[in-house]
């Protein structure tokens, strides 16, 4: 299907809307996704797969750049705030 745009217009488009780029759009969606996947009990190296990177040392890379922390100290977190509140209920 044709839009009549090339793709330069499209991204400018893209970027004027919603004021980033796709590729950074589409980063962040990625690991948005991932961290659902990885705090209902998905291993680290699924959740990558599954959001697209063919490599989980990448994946650790941008999830560390874009969360702040590994994927591995965010699955334990998780996990950690998962138990307590199972304890205070």
């Amino acid at each position: 299907m044709r839009i009549g745009l090339s793709a330069r217009q499209v991204s400018r488009i893209f970027k004027d809307t919603l004021g980033t780029s796709f590729g950074e759009w589409l980063r962040n969606y990625r690991i948005s996704e991932a961290m659902i996947l990885i705090a209902q009990g998905m291993s680290i190296l699924e959740a990558s797969l599954d959001v697209g990177y063919d490599s989980q040392t990448a994946f650790g890379k941008v999830f560390k750049r874009r969360v702040g922390i590994t994927p591995v100290h965010y699955a334990a977190q998780f996990r950690k705030l998962t138990a307590s509140s199972r304890q205070s209920d």
